[in-house]
């Protein structure tokens, strides 16, 4: 049951956080085509997508993964249907900044924490930052989101945060940054206030594994 609020929870606010990021990047410059072998792999498993997924955060001891989000690798298709639902159109965008592989791991600790990473690989760096840019404006966007701060040590690396608390009494500190061509997005719910000293330290942990 708790596995199964958190999911639905990190659903709704990732729906949410990406319905704005769409708006963002439909007004940013696309990447100019990708070239020959930096087209996404159609399959939801490739030799890209296991290194990239042996690169994820492990979960800490004790903690379990959550249930009712698809984890592991995502191909395209795959990651426009968990995060673009609603706008199936993105798919196009992602393709234009040579999109070609995502890995999702989300864990929940004993003490109610909960942990979301996404690493999404593109076809060049300028792919990868086009997508943070784009990421970090739409969550900027969010009322909600009244805490915001870079973190030093992680290109692009930016904390945007929500000390409100939500429906299931969690506060929300949103991590974004790239590494080469690697975009960076975590999620970290903690029950009753905000901790960006851990979610920070997860994000640069994160970034140190790439």
């Amino acid at each position: 049951m708790v596995t199964a609020l958190i999911a639905g929870s990190i659903g709704y606010v990732i729906g949410d956080q990406h319905s704005r990021i769409e708006a963002a990047a439909a007004g940013a410059n696309a990447a100019a085509g990708c070239g020959a072998g930096q087209a996404p792999d159609p399959a939801a498993t490739s030799a890209a997508g296991t290194a990239l997924l042996a690169r994820v955060l492990p979960m800490p001891s004790g903690a379990t993964l959550v249930n009712g989000v698809k984890q592991g690798q995502l191909s395209l298709d795959d990651y426009v249907n968990e995060l673009y639902s609603s706008n199936p159109g993105e798919k196009q965008r992602l393709a234009a900044r040579c999109f070609q592989v995502a890995v999702h791991r989300e864990w929940s600790a004993p003490s109610g924490t909960a942990v979301s990473i996404w690493l999404i690989q593109f076809g060049s760096n300028a792919g990868a930052r086009s997508y943070t840019l784009a990421a970090q404006q739409g969550d900027i966007a969010d009322p909600n989101n009244t805490v915001k701060f870079t973190v030093p040590g992680v290109a692009d690396g930016m904390c945007i945060a929500a000390p409100k608390l939500d429906q299931d009494g969690n506060t929300l500190s949103r991590l974004i940054g790239d590494r080469g061509n690697v975009t960076i997005l975590i999620h970290v719910f903690v029950p009753a206030q905000l901790n960006n000293a851990l979610a920070v330290q997860v994000l640069r942990e994160q970034n140190a594994r790439l």
